[in-house]
């Protein structure tokens, strides 16, 4: 019989599975064997199999379901959202436009007015930023509404789809799924 080596930690309950006990931790505990531990990774490597890689999906496989309606939507939704982004960064410069113009003022002493000119258009400020925000507002509006309108349409068609391939299928296949 072969002798236990002293680093080993006993257990109480020799019918405990190794399997389901734990070490105890804390500044007491002892570290465990180096065969302890390989064959602990060892039963852990048997027990979950390496998951397989899910394969990744396309761009035409996710559109699977649009009709051209949908692709109308999405066609005019993309522009409208690169719309809002470029709206939004234009809102930093009439921003700094603005941060530029505080405190300057004329030899007189009045405040000179805060206009911002952008080729022959020159407009106070608030004006830009009313205009930039409203502009923002109405072309994210479409851009929600498009890309909602898409999606909800696609996703009934799917659900249908999925709808059907359960009803298609034998009467014995309901009794082992």
């Amino acid at each position: 019989m072969p002798r236990k080596s002293r680093r080993t930690v006993q257990r109480a309950d020799p019918a405990l599975d190794r399997r389901t006990w734990r070490p105890p931790t804390g500044r007491v505990a002892r570290a465990a064997t180096a065969s302890e531990a390989e064959g602990e990774a060892s039963a852990a490597a048997r027990k979950t199999p390496k998951k397989a890689k899910e394969p990744k999906i396309g761009l035409l496989q996710l559109l699977h379901f649009a009709t051209p309606l949908d692709y109308l939507c999405l066609s005019i939704a993309v522009p409208c959202a690169a719309g809002t982004g470029f709206l939004q960064v234009s809102i930093l410069f009439i921003f700094g436009a603005l941060l530029d113009s505080l405190g300057s003022t004329s030899a007189t002493g009045v405040l000179v007015p805060e206009t911002f000119s952008l080729g022959s258009w020159e407009m106070p400020l608030w004006f830009w930023f009313v205009f930039l925000g409203f502009g923002q507002w109405l072309l994210c509006t479409v851009y929600n509404g498009l890309t909602d309108t898409a999606k909800e349409r696609m996703i009934v068609r799917y659900k249908l789809a999925y709808v059907k391939a359960i009803l298609r299928q034998d009467i014995g296949w309901y009794d082992t799924n």
